[in-house]
């Protein structure tokens, strides 16, 4: 998996701004961007994470992602919503425009 970090340089040791999904001892490559390059890089990496080939920074976005017993709950939530499962009205929404 790939991911995109802020770190910053400091006494000789880069410094992520965030935590790293990382085991001790892990091995990783990196590649460094200064400030410069970064900003003119942008745009590729805004497009590489669309494509889903880099996963962004957890920072990188202002939304929070749902915690797995919040998704749990939802999903049991919506689950209890109605009598059909939500693949039967999906379909019946869609009415003849599939045929």
């Amino acid at each position: 998996m790939s991911q995109i970090v802020v770190a910053v340089y400091e006494h000789g040791s880069l410094h992520p701004l965030e935590p790293l999904a990382l085991r001790n001892h892990q091995k990783v490559r990196i590649q460094v961007l200064s400030e410069i390059t970064t900003n003119k890089n942008e745009e590729r990496l805004n497009i590489w994470i669309k494509q889903g080939l880099l996963t962004p920074a957890s920072g990188y976005s202002s939304i929070k992602p749902v915690s797995r017993a919040k998704r749990y709950q939802l999903a049991d939530r919506l689950g209890k919503a109605t009598q059909k499962p939500l693949s039967e009205i999906i379909i019946e929404e869609r009415g003849d425009r599939q045929q």
